[in-house]
């Protein structure tokens, strides 16, 4: 996941800034990499649909970060999916909590 983040934020989608970036930066003074993301987050949901993005572009990225495996394309996508899908249900209550360790 954290490689797709990478990948989205080459193409100006950034999901690790957020009206909560002090809380998120505390909790990273602590742990790994930890984004939270809010339903403003919502306006990326057109670039994060996979039908946009070509398996053979992420399995480049995901290869020039060193993950170099027969469906690692098809992994880059699914990850799309979940984050599009994930970030899409979200209320306006709601923060997704995204860790990576």
């Amino acid at each position: 996941m954290l490689h797709v983040l990478s990948y989205l934020a080459e193409r100006d989608v950034d999901l690790e800034q957020s009206e909560f970036d002090a809380e998120s930066a505390a909790i990273n003074t602590v742990h790994d990499l930890t984004a939270l993301i809010t339903p403003a987050h919502k306006r990326f949901l057109d670039q994060l649909d996979p039908a946009g993005h070509r398996e053979e572009e992420l399995a480049a990225h995901l290869e020039e970060m060193g993950l170099d495996f027969e469906e690692s394309g098809m992994a880059g996508l699914d990850a799309l999916t979940l984050l599009g899908d994930s970030i899409f249900e979200l209320r306006d209550d709601q923060v997704l909590l995204l860790q990576i360790h």
